[in-house]
């Protein structure tokens, strides 16, 4: 794709070089007989992208259990995982599952800890694993694990069930060499046979295994390689292996999705309607077809290291410029995977670039951690109280963003669009722009993200923000936007994008701005955060910002007309979302006693997310002022399920008010699970009483 909205792309598999360098063409060369292609032309990036995907495939929309919090990607057997578990609950981190790569078993090799490449569950590892898949699955946690289209020789293997390399060497649907042999292919420390997938028994044998993975209650796993075809290798379709090297990839991701088409289908009742039963699997290899097949991708393997090439800025490039390609869902692994602990070259994974992985990974399509190949080397999401805070931390800001999220990833479905995405999509004129590697990129249309990417650093490098086709400084930037009360930004953790940054290809408007002072979990002086608001327009509901404050993501939203009276302190005059504890701020201990009661009485756990309306009057009479407004909003907005509107009133004369005493009346509208109905509940501190309204 160009500049100028020219997009070519090449159809076939034959080997292919294309050669950016000049600057007056692009030259292609073509390994092959024949040439066949599509040369494409839009009014704008999307456009193209839209009708490049629309040829070569989209990818289904993601269960929204996997994008509903932290993918925690971890190691060590049941005992491990149980007391991982137990800790991440004291810091309140939202778990969409837990990613269990070793599920397999591990053995000690010349390299280190390695798996055991047998697709069958270690029972001595993980003992009590469909138990432990069971207790995770009931507090809505999945399990998620891990395999590949290669097998190792397991004699050695103590407690093995099956012998999958003979079992597919006696079927003849390995790959082969030359000589007929099974084709033994290079592993670091051992050697593994490839599946023969274009052998027409592979696919049902594969299933198979797949199959007794997720009658376990696996429900989700990383589909790991194909990118290794030798190019000398003999297949059974006879296909040259060069091409067939290309072809590899589709075919290991094309098994894998109609086996959760086909599970799916297969599924009746409550398994087949409920979505958080769906499954879900992750790739790093593909080729231009990819996107149709495979659900969700990865970015393979970076070092855990600063550098643009191959570290965590690299990261940044292979998400934005697998998004143009077609690779709509993608992220990589927190912190990077590749670590050296050699005499003289050493690569471990600091705490510093962990916070920094964890901070642009909480705008990507999925928050997932690693150990990395060297987990002792590298700092870990567990390693301390630090970074079990800050991992907390970012987890909740991934988790705030959700709603967008699920239209993004609809949209993606439907269109092709990915979810993070270089600003040349949407800023296609500017100079500026096209500069961009890593310093910034767009979740959506909506939100800015300019990610701190350099060791030592406190807050983005870059110092200019995209403005309406210009490059202004930062500053300036915000001086136009917030006027009056215009503040400096720090853009580390990413703000939604400002209206005064979009033209006609960023929709929305911007109503209102909040900066608050928060708590850094790092060391440094505080820093001040702020985010710009906007109407998220798809399904039109409205939305305005995501700001971080002492209690975590607040989430504020637009649509109640403010009425008169004195704003709480630290609370703008608008809804915003969190849970009980959050109160703790403005509501004395007795009335903060009776809203857990009146919680407990409709069966909310206190970490329901709940969307609070906060407001103080000295008339009685205003709280009916405040509770219609909420009520009509509420009753608009999907994604919360119960409204707390507190008001605090004075009972004596107003003259007198600064020494009468306050009473907090609370009232809790709780919708059904269709939203066509709501439960209300009313009661005030004094008389404690509480009603059915």
């Amino acid at each position: 794709m160009t500049s100028k909205m020219r997009s070519l792309y090449l159809e076939g598999y034959d080997h292919t070089i294309f050669d950016l360098t000049m600057q007056d063409r692009v030259q292609i060369q073509v390994h092959g007989n024949s040439v066949a292609g599509a040369i494409l032309h839009g009014n704008s990036p999307t456009e193209i992208i839209e009708t490049f995907t629309e040829s070569i495939g989209r990818p289904p929309e993601l269960p929204h259990w996997i994008i509903s919090g932290a993918v925690v990607g971890m190691q060590g057997g049941t005992g491990t995982v149980r007391n991982t578990w137990d800790i991440l609950k004291t810091y309140d981190v939202p778990i969409s599952s837990f990613w269990l790569q070793d599920w397999v078993g591990q053995r000690e090799t010349l390299v280190g800890s390695q798996l055991w490449w047998n697709w069958e569950v270690d029972t001595t590892r993980y003992k009590g694993w469909q138990q432990l898949v069971k207790d995770l699955n009931n507090q809505h946690i999945k399990v998620m694990s891990y395999c590949n289209p290669c097998l190792a020789p397991t004699d050695e293997k103590p407690n093995r069930r099956r012998n999958m390399f003979e079992e597919a060497k006696k079927l003849d649907i390995l790959v082969k060499d030359k000589d007929g042999e099974p084709y033994m292919v290079p592993n670091t420390a051992f050697d593994v046979g490839m599946l023969d997938l274009t052998h027409p028994e592979t696919a049902p044998w594969f299933k198979n295994i797949l199959q007794e993975m997720v009658d376990d209650g696996v429900r989700g796993w990383m589909a790991d390689f194909g990118e290794g075809l030798p190019v000398d290798a003999t297949l059974y379709s006879g296909e040259d292996p060069i091409a067939a090297h290309n072809r590899y990839p589709e075919l290991w991701a094309q098994i894998n999705r109609e086996f959760v088409d086909e599970w799916k289908s297969s599924c009746s009742g409550k398994q087949k309607e409920d979505p958080e039963e769906a499954l879900v699997f992750f790739m790093r290899a593909g080729f231009r077809d990819s996107p149709k097949w495979a659900m969700l991708f990865w970015e393979g393997d970076q070092m855990v290291s600063w550098q643009a090439n191959d570290g965590i800025k690299s990261a940044v490039v292979g998400l934005l410029s697998s998004g143009i390609s077609g690779y709509a869902l993608n992220h990589s692994d927190i912190g990077g995977y590749c670590a050296v602990n050699l005499p003289l070259i050493k690569y471990h994974r600091s705490e510093e670039l962990l916070f920094r992985w964890m901070e642009f990974s909480a705008f990507t399509t999925v928050f997932r951690t690693h150990e990395g190949n060297k987990p002792s080397c590298n700092s870990q999401f567990y390693s301390n109280h630090k970074t079990l805070s800050h991992f907390a931390r970012l987890a909740k800001v991934y988790k705030a963003w959700k709603f967008y999220r699920i239209q993004l990833v609809k949209e993606a479905s439907e269109k092709g669009l990915p979810v993070c995405r270089h600003l040349f999509l949407h800023y296609p004129e500017d100079e500026y722009v096209q500069t961009l590697t890593y310093q910034q990129f767009l979740v959506g249309s909506e939100i800015l993200v300019a990610p701190v990417l350099d060791k030592g650093k406190r807050e983005a490098k870059d110092d200019s923000l995209t403005c309406g086709g210009q490059v202004k400084a930062k500053g300036e930037v915000l001086k136009e936007f917030f006027k009056a009360r215009s503040k400096t930004l720090d853009v580390a953790y990413g703000e939604v994008h400002p209206r005064q940054a979009r033209d006609t290809n960023g929709p929305g408007v911007v109503s209102n701005v909040v900066i608050e002072d928060d708590i850094d979990c790092t060391s440094g002086p505080k820093r001040r955060r702020g985010a710009s608001s906007s109407k998220l327009p798809r399904q039109g509901i409205e939305f305005t910002d995501v700001i971080e404050s002492r209690s975590g993501v607040t989430v504020v939203s637009e649509g109640v007309k403010p009425t008169e009276g004195k704003i709480e302190v630290g609370f703008v005059d608008l809804p915003f979302v969190g849970n009980v504890d959050n109160c703790r701020r403005f509501l004395s201990v007795g009335s903060l006693s009776l809203l857990r009661n009146m919680i407990s009485l409709v069966r909310l756990t206190l970490a329901n997310t709940l969307w609070f309306q906060v407001k103080s009057f000295d008339a009685a009479s205003d709280y009916n002022i405040v509770m219609l407004p909420s009520l009509s909003a509420f009753i608009g907005n999907p994604r919360c399920p119960v409204l707390v509107v507190v008001s605090k009133v004075h009972l004596s004369d107003r003259r007198s008010s600064s020494c009468a005493p306050v009473m907090h009346r609370i009232c809790i509208a709780l919708k059904t699970i269709a939203g066509s109905e709501m439960m209300l509940l009313s009661a005030d501190s004094i008389t404690k009483d509480i009603n059915l309204v």
